[in-house]
């Protein structure tokens, strides 16, 4: 496992996020980092109570999933 991963599973969203965005700007070829940061974004929203900020969470993790989708699409 990453560190994010690390983090992910133990519910340290934003810990997690920040490694897997870090991971990223070193080689954005690290596909499966755009998958596990969208689903702590996903996470992250089902906590949220507020309106403007879970729809950001969902947008976030939305772009992930986009290029996630896209990147291994790619190498088929």
């Amino acid at each position: 496992l990453t560190r994010g991963e690390i983090y992910k599973v133990e519910n340290d969203y934003l810990r997690a996020i920040c490694d897997f965005s870090y991971a990223l700007s070193l080689d954005v070829g690290v596909v499966d980092a755009y998958k596990n940061r969208a689903e702590c974004y996903r996470a992250l929203s089902e906590l949220e109570q507020d309106k403007r900020k879970k729809n950001n969470y969902i947008s976030m993790a939305k772009a992930d999933e986009k290029r996630y989708n896209s990147i291994k699409n790619m190498g088929k």
